[in-house]
């Protein structure tokens, strides 16, 4: 019989070893819910309002809504989304509170990460954080992130992250090649980059949030994770690039068919 693991001597030993990808699902954990009552389950997914797991003693399979768990179980779930998250980010950028992104300093967050290069948006008052990277994110090579502030509202705090991964800058079309009789060797390489990257990523957000919804128009394809109050869109634009955009569930519209694509 598998060992019971408690959620705080767990998040401990993540915290302090180079752990593998699959601990988290490796082990059985005791859940508390709000009336104490106690389930012994291997965590699946962490959903946008649940969690999904397994019963050890039945191989059943639930969805269990945060509230209905007990205060201390939550907060300490809470750490294990974020520990597993910034795994995948390569960088703590997660809080692992109760706080979310969206209630910080955008001044705070650039200078912590060193995204401090400002864009002024053409024609508009607008604006961004920029700088290049050079490292894997979601198992992909990721060049440059950007953060916005929250244009809509109060804008000393942050709304959106954006991840740049394969783009044409990288992959640069031939001069004077056209599409008209067939793609270039340089946009199918480009396309064949993006397509990659767009997989690696997709695959390590269906592990953590299990499987996005798609949505594709003739210039766009998009596939949504929601999680915990976040937003995970991965969005591919043809012939240009492949973008991961993290933003707040709230100031997106509902998917459809939740359940299914959650």
């Amino acid at each position: 019989m598998k060992k019971s693991f408690s959620l705080l001597l767990i998040i401990g030993f993540i915290g302090v070893q180079a752990a593998p990808n699959s601990l988290l699902y490796d082990h059985i954990y005791e859940l508390t819910s709000a009336d104490e009552r106690k389930l012994r389950a291997k965590i699946l997914a962490f959903n946008a309002e649940t969690i999904s797991v397994e019963a050890e003693s039945t191989k059943a399979k639930y969805e269990i809504p945060y509230k209905r768990l007990n205060q201390l179980t939550q907060t300490q779930l809470n750490q294990l989304w974020a520990i597993e998250v910034n795994k995948k980010l390569g960088f703590d950028m997660m809080p692992k509170g109760q706080e979310k992104l969206w209630s910080h300093s955008i001044l705070n967050f650039t200078k912590k990460f060193n995204i401090e290069r400002k864009i002024n948006i053409l024609n508009s008052a607008d604006y961004y954080y920029m700088t290049d990277y050079k490292d894997q994110i979601f198992g992909a090579r990721a060049y440059h992130l950007r953060v916005y502030p929250n244009d809509l509202g109060d804008k000393t705090k942050l709304k959106h992250i954006e991840i740049e991964f394969a783009n044409v800058k990288v992959y640069p079309l031939s001069k004077g090649q056209s599409t008209i009789f067939g793609e270039s060797q340089d946009s199918k390489k480009l396309d064949a980059a993006m397509n990659a990257d767009k997989n690696k990523i997709k695959n390590n957000l269906n592990a953590l949030f299990g499987t996005g919804f798609e949505n594709t128009t003739s210039t766009h394809a998009f596939t949504r994770w929601d999680s915990k109050g976040y937003s995970f869109l991965l969005e591919l634009r043809h012939l240009e690039s492949l973008l991961l955009h993290i933003v707040p569930t709230y100031s997106l519209p509902n998917l459809e068919n939740t359940d299914e694509n959650k």
